[in-house]
């Protein structure tokens, strides 16, 4: 193994490289169930409700850094119908449209979705 100047490592350049873009994992401030019985209180909308069996909730938690993350499968529901509402401190910006896995059963998997939170005060830069 090839030794890098002026470092006393015995490390690869390439493996270097590849640790440094590895995706880096945000604490969790913690994971918030969607439903009517859950402590924040923020309702399925439009008929949706949890998959069960074995599935994960409907759920979603904001990181330190304002991204906020998805989980669960629910089903129920219609077409172009709003699954839940997010409060007001963890909704995007604008109004998004997220594409999600749909299973042969027609439940939606909520796992791919994550935005930046938006706070009144932000600044863009």
């Amino acid at each position: 193994m090839a030794k890098s100047p002026g470092f006393k490592r015995t490390t690869l350049t390439s493996e270097i490289i590849s640790e440094l873009r590895k995706p880096q994992i945000l604490p969790e401030t913690g994971w918030w169930k969607v439903g009517e019985d859950e402590p924040n209180e923020i309702p399925f909308e439009d008929g949706w409700d949890n998959v069960g069996s074995g599935n994960p909730p409907a759920s979603w938690y904001l990181s330190e850094d304002g991204e906020v993350r998805m989980r669960g499968k629910v089903t129920g529901g219609a077409d172009n119908t709003n699954i839940c509402t997010l409060p007001e401190e963890v909704r995007p910006e604008f109004t998004e449209t997220f594409v999600c896995p749909v299973d042969e059963s027609g439940n939606i998997d909520l796992s791919g979705i994550k935005f930046r939170s938006y706070q009144a005060g932000d600044l863009e830069a």
